[in-house]
Order: structure tokens, then sequence, then C-alpha cells
């Protein structure tokens, strides 16, 4: 499927305003040999997106109305209320709900508090002065929840019964997308393959972050995806595979499951618990009250920034310098003609 010249492969995703995971940007996808826009809604894990006129999306960027990528808040004071709004969750089910919350701030120094302990503090510096909080519910289907502090009331997180099925493990990783995780496999080191055939959830939560502030990528972290929702580890790691904003015309190999390394890829979507790497990113963002350490993600973020512009300028410095050998080899050749032509 092509337009403006532009071929797209089925599956194949671009975004024509914005960045992927932030709310109101919207991509290009080709479903069923048809081109459709949809639109971020900032929900991780969300099963679907809306869609949307892609005229219209095509006329907002020439509008230019995205600047800069949108940077993640954090909660305040290190401290994240929630509150269960949903009375149709069991009795197990709210088990598991405390039970994650509890893991995180147990491995870390995030407190997550409800909204009724907000509200005994009787501190105004917390969670908005207990205005604003994540509203943990099971009316729709999937699991997903918005990602970081929205400042703005409650906000989603939604668990249905499947959510459960791994105990509390799926629970932690919707709350640490509200603390302000991405996913794992959106890395920009990500070492994994997309299959873009098998995703379960809406595409987005698959696009490679490349303006993400990251730390080491890690395979067992409880933000990865498993192999059975479309990614895995491949077999050769010398091909170079497609993304799934790629096509063949970018000279790379569409992956199938048939590249993956199945018994590498067990390893992938574990929801036990946080990872070494998970605790430890925690603490880049928020720091650990308990170690007397302080959140390093401004240092993080402008060392990476300072590290692109660099890579950018020896890009930049390397293709001069290549344009500048070729324009030397073309004058080379010239004068022997030129010599050649005189004997």
């Amino acid at each position: 499927m092509g337009l403006y010249g532009q071929k797209y492969r089925e599956g194949q995703v671009k975004h024509i305003f914005g960045q992927s995971g932030i709310k109101g940007s919207i991509y290009r996808v080709c479903i069923n040999n048809t081109l459709v826009c949809k639109e971020e809604n900032g929900l991780a894990d969300a099963p679907d997106l809306p869609t949307v006129d892609c005229a219209k999306a095509a006329a907002r960027r020439r509008l230019g109305l995205v600047l800069d990528p949108v940077k993640v808040k954090l909660w305040p004071n290190a401290t994240m209320c929630y509150n269960i709004t949903d009375t149709k969750f069991t009795k197990k089910e709210r088990k598991y709900i405390k039970q994650a919350a509890k893991h995180i701030h147990t491995k870390t120094s995030v407190d997550i508090i409800t909204l009724a302990e907000c509200q005994a503090k009787g501190n105004a510096n917390l969670c908005g002065n207990c205005k604003d909080y994540v509203a943990v519910t099971k009316e729709k289907p999937g699991c997903f929840a918005a990602v970081g502090y929205q400042a703005s009331g409650a906000q989603v997180l939604n668990v249905e019964k499947g959510c459960f099925k791994a105990g509390m493990g799926r629970i932690a990783h919707e709350f640490l997308h509200a603390i302000g995780f991405y996913h794992e496999h959106v890395h920009p080191n990500r070492k994994i393959i997309i299959l873009q055939n098998e995703l379960k959830v809406a595409r987005n939560n698959y696009i490679l972050k490349k303006d993400a502030v990251d730390t080491t990528y890690d395979f067992v972290s409880i933000m990865h995806y498993s192999s059975e929702a479309g990614v895995c580890i491949p077999k050769q790691k010398n091909i170079v595979y497609c993304d799934i904003s790629q096509s063949e015309e970018d000279g790379c190999v569409v992956p199938s499951r048939d590249d993956c390394d199945e018994k590498a890829s067990k390893v992938l979507g574990q929801r036990k618990g946080l990872s070494k790497i998970d605790i430890n990113t925690v603490g880049v963002l928020y720091g650990n009250k308990k170690k007397g350490t302080k959140a390093t993600i401004k240092q993080l973020r402008a060392k990476q920034k300072k590290q692109k512009k660099a890579e950018k300028k020896k890009t930049k410095k390397s293709k001069t310098k290549l344009t500048s050998n070729a324009e030397s080899d073309e004058l080379t050749t010239t004068n022997g003609e030129i010599q050649n032509d005189g004997i």
C-alpha cells in the first residue's frame, strides 16, 4: 500500500504527528491493505486506539503543533496514590492489587498509598492534596494504564479478570506504568524482534522509543512483553530485521516466528516481580530514601542528550569526509582523463 510515493507493508506503522507514547500523537498503519490513522491516548497496553481522519492528521503535522517530546511527569515526593473505584473486584483480586503496591514499595522507596491513607496524612504536598490518584477499575476489557503522573484528578488503571492470572505481577506492571515507566521492549537498544502478525495490543506499544532516557536494556524486566505477545529473541544476531516502522525497502528482513530462538525467549515477559534493573530504574527516576540517594534522571537525560549530539556531529563529520573523498576521487579521475587525452 502506498501514499505520497511511500510504500507500506502490512502492519507497518509510521508516526505522522508527534511521537510514540505521547497522548494526541498520530500514526499511520497499513491494515488489510488499507492505510488508517490511529491517535494515541497516553495509555500503555491499550487493546486498540481510536481511528482518526488521516487528512486532518497530516494537516496538523504541517502546522507543526508538536515541537518537542513531552517528558513523563513523576509523582511529587515519590508518592503515588491509588483508589480501587470498582466494587466488582473479588476479595482475591483486591489482595493482589495491594500486594503489587506493597511489592513496589518494598523493593524501592516509592510510596504507593491508598487515597484514604493520603487523606489521613493531611499533607497537601502528596498527590495534589489527595486530588490526583490512580483509579483502579475493571470496567473495560484489557490491562492498561496511563503513563506517569497526570495531575488531573483520577487517572485510569484498568485490570480485568484476566490480568490476575499471574497473581500480582501484571498489576505491578501496570502500577509501574502509572509511576512513569514505558515498556522495556521499546528500549532504544532492544535486542528483540517484533512479529507484526502476532501483536496482542495496539501497535504503539511496540514502537521503538528513540527519544527515551534509558538505563541498561533488560530481558527480564517486568515491563517486557513475552514471546506470546509478539516479541522474541532472534536466532541470528547478524541479520538486520525490520522494525515495525520499516519494510524491505529499508534494507532489512521482515521477521517471522521461524526467526525466533524459542528457548532463549522464555525469559521474556516474567511477571514474578521487579528485576534488579527495574529497581535501579525506579531509583533513577525517584531516588531512594532508604539508601539516601537522590534521583539522577536529569543528569542522565543531560548525559544522553550530550552523547546523542556528539554522535550526530560525528556522523555528520563522517558524511562530509565521505563526500569530500568522493569529490577528490572524481577530481583525480578527471585529471587522469585529461592527462590521457593529452598523450
